[in-house]
């Protein structure tokens, strides 16, 4: 991501790890894997949800495990080229900035 010019803030893969890291710095957009190996990940992303930190979930996962209420959240299935994914996350900045 860095070569998309991006500044990398992470990768975790624990729960309590990404609260901190959305607490401590200033987040443009995310991507989430659904399994952060201690299981699903959506609390982490109602709290980005209530923070208004736009982000994707990038899982392997089908889309019906998702819960209602994240359902309309960006979903990219792994595995996706880098392009689509950088591609997306503009798009989901630029959607934060209008």
């Amino acid at each position: 991501m860095t070569n998309a010019g991006a500044e990398v803030v992470g990768p975790t893969a624990r729960a309590d790890e990404v609260h901190d890291l959305i607490r401590s710095n200033a987040i443009d957009v995310a991507m989430l894997d659904i399994n952060l190996g201690e299981g699903a990940s959506f609390e982490v992303a109602r709290s980005m949800h209530e923070r208004r930190i736009p982000f994707l979930f990038l899982t392997g996962y089908d889309v019906s495990i998702i819960p209602e209420d994240l359902s309309a959240k960006a979903r990219l299935e792994k595995p996706v080229d880098q392009e689509r994914l950088v591609a997306r996350l503009v798009e989901l900045v630029g959607a934060k900035a209008s």
